[in-house]
């Protein structure tokens, strides 16, 4: 069965379950918010080693047929644009579709930690190296740091470069294939974490007041996600059809969608990406990582739109441009400072956001707590396909791909 049938069949029995057979303020609720963290643990079971040794291989791989710098140029360039791409588009929507003002309701909540350069190089440099693998599932920056240097570095004893090559291919190989075992069986997951989301929507208060600017935001998202990047797919990918990359982005964007958690799909991606779009280990071990950390189009996109609502709704006049193009700048920029933040990407930015727009403003992004879940779950939507996206154009334009028959495609 197609890894997406299993997904889709998972996500709609815990719809059912959801609706009709579990009360939201019932205490067996407790119980699917219990298990959908584990579910969200076991997705992200195995990321860590296969990032670390996916990111070695494939930067001593790079390195030896001197591909390295074109991939990484292209790569950053991509990474850059995109968000860039969706943070300008998000305005643009939110200024022609024009929502309603949001209710100034300041909920009772402790503001978000945020992040700054001192935190981020704390966490690539640990204490102690080999706690990379061992430490949160979220740190994946300092495992893609490791695992860079160890491939960059491996080659230096030529009198055991080959052993260290043979070990480090077979430990690639092995957490590939034991990630494929959870992909496959991960429907299951999907069930108990599509019953918590739903209970937590159903929970939510005044969404009637949000139910505009929500809708904006995800018509925003459909139009980046399957309309703007299937072209550049087709523009910049060697004219590959689209069509297959959306298909293949269907597992992953489903999984992203119901959690909320960009990490999280990581796996089901790496497996998309290798068997429906065919990049090699190559351009996915590394390229993937890095995206998923840094191209974080949709966390950027959706705070752009959610703050400017927020401002217009404490002023009560039309913002100007000027004050329209600095959000845009300021969520484009704080978004590449999300590497360790798979969920609640767009929380954090509010508050980065609130914080430096200041003149009053800290807590002011309080009032779309009612409506955050839902603003997460687009986030991570998106992300995730632009993850999927920056992967298939770097292997296409750098020709490391192979691209599979359809009849072969999970």
């Amino acid at each position: 069965m197609k890894i997406w049938i299993r997904y889709l069949l998972g996500l709609t029995a815990g719809l059912i379950i959801a609706v009709f057979f579990v009360d939201p303020v019932s205490a067996g609720s407790e119980v699917w918010y219990d298990l959908s963290e584990l579910a969200i643990r076991v997705g992200r079971y195995l990321l860590l080693p296969l990032v670390f040794f996916g990111t070695l291989v494939s930067v001593h791989d790079l390195r030896e047929h001197k591909h390295a710098l074109s991939t990484y140029t292209l790569l950053i360039v991509l990474i850059v644009a995109l968000p860039a791409l969706a943070v300008i588009v998000g305005a643009i929507a939110l200024l022609f579709f024009q929502p309603g003002v949001l209710p100034i309701i300041l909920e009772d909540a402790v503001l978000q930690e945020t992040p700054d350069i001192l935190s981020i190089l704390g966490v690539i440099f640990p204490d102690n190296a080999l706690s990379v693998l061992t430490g949160p599932g979220r740190n994946l920056l300092a495992a893609v740091i490791l695992g860079a240097v160890t491939g960059m570095t491996m080659s230096a004893d030529k009198r055991f470069a080959g052993l260290l090559e043979d070990i480090a291919d077979a430990l690639c190989r092995l957490f590939f294939r034991l990630n494929a075992v959870i992909v496959q069986l991960f429907g299951i997951g999907l069930l108990a974490i599509t019953v918590a989301t739903v209970l937590r929507f159903r929970n939510l208060g005044n969404l009637e007041f949000y139910a505009p600017m929500i809708l904006v935001i995800a018509f925003t998202a459909g139009v980046v996600t399957l309309g703007l990047y299937p072209l550049l797919v087709w523009g910049f990918g060697r004219k590959w059809n689209p069509l297959l990359w959306m298909y293949s982005m269907i597992a992953p964007g489903l999984a992203a969608l119901v959690s909320g958690d960009v990490f999280l799909a990581g796996g089901t991606l790496a497996y998309t990406g290798r068997h429906n779009i065919g990049v090699r280990r190559e351009v996915g071990g590394s390229a993937l990582p890095i995206a998923l950390m840094f191209a974080r189009a949709g966390s950027a996109m959706v705070s752009a739109m959610a703050f400017i609502m927020v401002l217009r709704s404490f002023s009560g006049l039309e913002l100007g441009m000027a004050s329209v193009i600095r959000v845009v700048v300021m969520s484009f920029g704080l978004s590449f400072l999300l590497p360790a933040v798979p969920a609640g990407g767009v929380l954090v930015l509010l508050s980065m956001l609130a914080s430096g727009y200041s003149q009053g403003f800290e807590d002011a992004y309080l009032i779309l707590r009612p409506a955050a879940p839902i603003l997460l779950s687009i986030a991570a939507y998106v992300d995730v396909m632009t993850a999927g996206a920056v992967m298939h154009i770097v292997a296409g334009r750098r020709k490391l791909r192979d691209l599979p028959d359809t009849h072969d495609m999970v």
